[in-house]
């Protein structure tokens, strides 16, 4: 029910925003890139829920988290982001970053195979989720009217992809069980606000840097301030393999974020375009000269 209630109240936001922005469009890429989105993102949820029924929260989460893969081979492959060596030095360090601050010790009950295969599903379709958000950040430079209301197309992807979501959950759940509960629904919608600011932020983020670089950061963003917010908030401790996990994540961040220097051949090419104009500038300037006597 939680679930239902969030998806259900994004949706309603996003299309509220939609319309103030400019209204919601309904052009058939904004339609069909909201409903891939959605599928994947109810999809994700369900079966990782379903697979945490049998237990190994810990581990689950932990490749769900490895689910960024997905994104970044995406940005690479399909809009040709590609890392500089520092970069890839960074992503490297996140495979460490998340086993740090994951309890590696799996308890699962009954079949481990099927749990296996329910987590894959879930890592895959919330990578493919992450990929359909970079989409829906690309939609206004690639729609005919992405210049006037580009807010108003990623907003309206926005309320394609939950309202999918919701009716797809609506779908995959037993109906017959739901029972509307007023602390269920107000936490969900509660949820639901946060994770929209939070989806929209990222789309906003991917509008002006590359996916190689938001996807990583928010990853280990992620894992390091919900340490974080344990600490302040629960009054936990944190665990050596959590301070390491930390540290491992700023570097990762600060390397991912290093700004690429411009290729040497670029450079080279730079230097010659400028060594042509600088004699045609001497000699219009010789010209004017001439004129002028």
């Amino acid at each position: 029910m939680v679930q239902l209630a969030m998806f259900t109240a994004c949706s309603a936001v996003a299309a509220a925003c939609g319309m103030r922005a400019g209204g919601l469009v309904f052009h058939p890429w904004v339609a069909l890139a909201g409903l891939c989105g959605g599928i994947c993102m109810s999809l994700a949820v369900y079966t990782f829920f379903v697979a945490m029924r049998q237990g190994g929260l810990a581990v689950g989460w932990t490749c769900v988290n490895f689910g960024v893969v997905v994104p970044v081979l995406a940005s690479m492959i399909v809009w040709h982001e590609i890392p500089s060596s520092r970069q890839l030095a960074g992503l490297a360090l996140l495979l460490p970053c998340i086993l740090l601050f994951s309890d590696l010790h799996l308890q699962v009950t009954g079949d481990r195979r099927r749990w296996a295969i329910l987590v894959a599903i879930a890592t895959i379709l919330s990578g493919g989720s992450s990929v359909m958000v970079k989409v829906a950040s690309e939609l206004p430079n690639h729609l005919p009217v992405a210049r006037a209301v580009g807010a108003s197309i990623r907003l309206s992807y926005l309320a394609f992809a939950y309202a999918t979501a919701a009716i797809v959950l609506l779908f995959t759940i037993d109906r017959k069980r739901i029972a509307v509960r007023s602390f269920e629904t107000a936490f969900g919608m509660a949820m639901g606000m946060l994770n929209l600011a939070a989806t929209w932020c990222l789309i906003q983020s991917l509008g002006s840097l590359p996916g190689i670089v938001v996807f990583p950061v928010k990853s280990a963003g992620g894992l390091v301030l919900t340490a974080i917010g344990a600490v302040v908030v629960w009054r936990e401790r944190l665990t050596k393999r959590q301070v390491c996990g930390i540290a491992l994540a700023a570097v990762s961040a600060v390397l991912i974020n290093w700004p690429q220097s411009e290729p040497q051949d670029n450079q080279e090419s730079v230097l010659i375009q400028q060594g042509k104009q600088a004699p045609l500038e001497a000699q219009e300037a010789s010209a004017v000269g001439r004129g002028e006597g």
